[in-house]
């Protein structure tokens, strides 16, 4: 069902309406955000890729170890539709999702976003902690992006930002010119990076690293 929100309000909020019916299992540790709005072409693959979780020794990932929770916010196209019929088809896949229209000063990724890393901090705090995971729709994670960024954390680190690349279709569908551009924008970051490592030595942050830190791999803990 369609929630319609007609007045503007906080992301908190917000927050105190989505899933509340929904009990989180004891075994979950960590929490993935999906926001969706018109994805309906590339949603499903988002969604599979944590059908086929594994964990770094190319297991099967235990899926009680993990949740994704998908907001469908103001779309037009089938992308709800897509989310209920992957919930039928994988019923043992703790997926989770919302469907809203929100007023036009909400309806933006900042304010969707925001509103789901409260929603899962909230519920991995009634187990004691966890990780809190955030992708976009139009995005497939790697088989053991979970395993990968749950390591990272146990290795000591609060927040995780994962390398992003285009999809290899996509990245073919470019012209010469804009791929060569595109390879040497990437080569300049990565440089850039090695250099702020080398000169301002963050012990946060140390060698080797990387430029892109953006919500399509982000991860953070709950105690951050």
């Amino acid at each position: 069902m369609d929630l319609i929100f007609p007045e503007s309000m906080k992301a908190e909020k917000f927050a105190d309406t989505l899933f509340t019916d929904i009990p989180v299992s004891d075994d979950t540790k960590m929490c993935v955000v999906i926001p969706a709005r018109n994805e309906e072409q590339y949603i499903w693959a988002c969604l599979d890729a944590f059908v086929h979780q594994t964990d770094l020794n190319g297991q099967p990932l235990n899926r009680a170890l993990f949740e994704v929770l998908v907001l469908v916010n103001n779309s037009t196209d089938c992308s709800a539709e897509i989310v209920r019929d992957f919930q039928r088809r994988n019923t043992n896949l703790q997926l989770f999702m919302a469907e809203v229209t929100l007023p036009k000063p909400n309806a933006n990724i900042g304010f969707i976003r925001k509103a789901l890393k409260t929603v899962a901090y909230h519920r991995l705090r009634k187990q004691g902690d966890g990780l809190i995971l955030t992708t976009d729709a139009d995005t497939k994670v790697a088989r053991d992006w979970l395993a990968q960024n749950q390591n990272e954390i146990d290795n000591g680190a609060e927040v995780v930002g994962g390398r992003i690349l285009l999809r290899k279709d996509e990245f073919q569908s470019l012209d010469t010119g804009t791929q060569a551009l595109y390879f040497l924008d990437e080569q300049y970051q990565f440089l850039q990076a090695e250099l702020e490592a080398e000169i301002m030595g963050e012990s946060h942050d140390p060698a080797p690293r990387h430029h892109q830190h953006f919500n399509g791999s982000f991860a953070i803990t709950t105690d951050c």
